[in-house]
């Protein structure tokens, strides 16, 4: 019995180090949260192709103004405008990207009333009513 208590011992350290070593890992590279059909629409609206989703993602961390490691959908635009502006597209792309913006702009209103009864949470992507303070996870909004 001896034996094995002190072979418990060890083990737990080497998991606490383990666990430790994760976290440290997560706590490095801040992990910035989207909704992955948001982002595909803007990356199409702005003309940016799909093989460049990881760089543009890195890029878009930057525009994370409210600072919640979570891109919404403006804060997605604004980093889809700078990563165009940064890689040199033609005006004419821009003119396209426009009309396309307007025309999922006008498709999108029945979604903005539906969005506007609801919220998601930046934790774990749950919709909950726009007037609820605290998700099911334990994420407390910020009232405005």
């Amino acid at each position: 019995l001896l034996g094995d208590e002190s072979g418990s011992d060890e083990a737990e350290p080497e998991a606490r180090a383990e666990a430790e070593e994760a976290s440290e890992e997560v706590e490095s590279a801040p992990a910035v949260k989207f909704r992955d059909d948001v982002l595909d629409r803007v990356m199409d609206a702005h003309g940016i192709d799909s093989e460049h989703r990881d760089a543009f993602i890195a890029h878009a961390a930057a525009f994370d103004h409210d600072g919640n490691n979570y891109l919404k959908k403006q804060e997605l635009e604004d980093a889809a405008t700078a990563w165009n502006e940064a890689h040199g597209d033609s005006s004419e792309d821009e003119g396209a990207a426009e009309a396309e913006e307007e025309a999922e702009a006008s498709e999108s209103d029945d979604a903005e009333v539906e969005s506007a009864e609801t919220k998601s949470c930046p934790i774990c992507m749950k919709d909950v009513a726009a007037d609820a303070t605290e998700c099911d996870c334990g994420f407390k909004f910020e009232e405005n």
